[in-house]
């Protein structure tokens, strides 16, 4: 069966060859099998288009470590989401939109050479949100495997089945837990039938990354004064004496006692109180 490739196809094709870097044949290559008809005709070329992009990125991968080892980088907020997509998915557009920061965000190809994050609070909580660069280095990638969460982009105007294709064996290479997919550059909610989560409604999305965690957020209020905006987080089943350590853990030796404040209702609760999620303390001690 003929291939019955569009003039396009062609024309991506010789910005391929022509490419004078790795990261700009990995780019135009990625652009050429995303645009390559899906049919039983273009099997081979698929699958002979995707080996040499196996190809690129190992050379890549080579190239980097001969350049130094692996990227250092801070985890500063409570709970870690790496972003990870294809060129142009929209992974700095997000961190930008979300924690109200300034990444350049553009079309130009591989604009990210290492990890960027920034702190985006929903609900009380601290989401720290790093983008990994589109090259998918073992030298970044460590990060994805100490994240709580993997969100994965899925720019709708690029081809969907090669990006799912390329993430899930992302997922297989480098045993990624707790993965999520995001369809990006939605117009309507009917854009977004196939998939969980969207542009459109990101909050159900950290809802339930952070339901996923088995973790607890409590809210501090020192005596007469106002409740803290962010949440201090510990694992489920903590007590009163698990938040005191996180705090000072010098409150414990005038510790008289601890105001729970749950539903509305206020309960007088000792150290080995157990906390439940969205409690807020007010720890009362003898001086």
């Amino acid at each position: 069966m003929p291939a019955n490739l569009p003039a396009e196809w062609y024309a991506t094709e010789r910005k391929y060859l022509e490419a004078k870097t790795l990261e700009e044949k990995i780019f135009w290559l990625e652009k050429l099998i995303s645009i390559t008809p899906k049919h039983k005709g273009t099997e081979n070329l698929l699958a002979d288009l995707r080996k040499r992009l196996s190809k690129l990125r190992s050379l890549l991968e080579k190239k980097s470590k001969k350049v130094g080892g692996y990227t250092y980088f801070k985890k500063v907020g409570s709970v870690l989401i790496n972003l990870l997509g294809v060129a142009n998915s929209g992974k700095s557009y997000w961190i930008n939109k979300l924690c109200n920061t300034n990444l350049e965000s553009s079309e130009k190809e591989y604009e990210t050479k290492e990890p960027k994050s920034g702190i985006y609070v929903f609900e009380g909580i601290e989401f720290q949100l790093v983008e990994i660069p589109s090259f998918f280095l073992p030298k970044h990638m460590w990060i994805a495997r100490i994240s709580d969460a993997n969100v994965f982009l899925i720019n709708n105007l690029l081809d969907i089945d090669f990006q799912i294709k390329t993430y899930e064996n992302i997922i297989r290479d480098f045993k990624l837990q707790n993965v999520y997919f995001v369809l990006n550059n939605v117009k309507n909610s009917e854009d977004s039938n196939f998939f969980k989560y969207s542009m459109l409604n990101y909050e159900k999305l950290f809802i339930d990354i952070w339901n996923s965690l088995n973790k607890i957020r409590i809210f501090t209020k020192p005596p007469g004064k106002e409740i803290s905006q962010r949440a201090l987080i510990l694992n489920k089943n903590s007590t009163v004496l698990d938040a005191i350590n996180e705090i000072d853990e010098r409150l414990k030796e005038n510790f008289k006692f601890c105001i729970v404040i749950r539903n509305g209702k206020e309960i007088r609760a000792g150290l080995n109180f157990v906390l439940e999620d969205k409690d807020i303390i007010e720890i009362r001690t003898k001086i």
